[in-house]
């Protein structure tokens, strides 16, 4: 943000000023949730000492080697986006 401000518009800002400018502009940083608010390690520590067995199982009831394990995300079934952050205006 430093350069771009020294590129564009030939002014020259510390990091704290950056974010002073941008907080009189009303706009904040915004990332997205890291960790569900229900987030349990105990219950991912389980599941991942019970996962392999239950892959196990279902294998042994059907007939094909392949098999597809997909994540369900708030409805957005099989999407494989990343966390981004932003910079965005308040509200």
């Amino acid at each position: 943000m430093q350069s771009l401000l020294a590129n564009e518009f030939n002014c020259c800002y510390s990091r704290s000023g950056v974010y002073a400018l941008l907080d009189r502009l009303n706009i904040v940083w915004i990332t997205a949730r890291s960790k569900h608010p229900k987030h349990s390690e105990e219950v991912i520590e389980q599941f991942k000492e019970n996962f392999p067995e239950e892959v196990a199982l279902i294998k042994d009831k059907i007939k094909s080697n392949k098999i597809e394990i997909w994540w369900q995300d708030e409805c957005r079934v099989g999407q494989q986006g990343t966390l981004s952050r932003v910079w965005a205006t308040k509200g």
